[in-house]
């Protein structure tokens, strides 16, 4: 993969063995069942923690969602091209890939149109902007993270897909 720059930021190498042990996950198997229509959610997340908090609490909801998690920047590039998740929740600040150039380095497809991506953050709205900025498409939720409004977001998705 590279960035707009050409620069290679993730090796073939890489990608063949990250999709091969991405396959062997899937293959013990999912939260549900990939027949059954739910909304894919990705969270994009390199604290053990925080992953932990979102999924008691999205799992909580009792809403259909299946939770796919990535752990920085270039593991969620591959989940969104391999998943096409209907929502991103990413963190800003993570080692190897962050946020700010997962959003940069992430090319919509036919198959990733319509992605809602929302980043979390720390961070002011100035800080933000000294980092980069956001693609104006993406919706800033700022930490202590209110989850919510991101169960809201998640209703709003899933009532256009007519599953909830």
């Amino acid at each position: 993969i590279k960035d707009k720059y050409g620069s290679t930021l993730i090796s073939e190498n890489s990608i063949d063995g990250l999709l091969r042990e991405e396959q062997l996950v899937e293959q013990k198997g999912s939260q549900m069942p990939t027949d059954e229509p739910s909304l894919k959610m990705l969270i994009v997340e390199d604290d053990e923690a925080m992953l932990k908090l979102y999924k008691r609490n999205i799992n909580n909801w009792k809403l259909p969602i299946r939770i796919i998690t990535a752990i920085n920047g270039r593991d969620a590039l591959l989940a969104i091209g391999r998943e096409s998740p209907d929502l991103v929740v990413t963190d800003l600040n993570m080692n190897d890939m962050d946020g700010f150039q997962m959003l940069c380095s992430f090319t919509p497809t036919p198959n990733s149109n319509g992605i809602e991506i929302i980043a979390v953050t720390g961070l002011d709205q100035y800080e933000i902007t000294e980092r980069g900025g956001l693609p104006p498409s993406v919706k800033v939720l700022y930490k202590p993270i209110r989850f919510t409004v991101l169960r809201e977001v998640a209703e709003q998705i899933l009532s256009m897909q007519d599953v909830y």
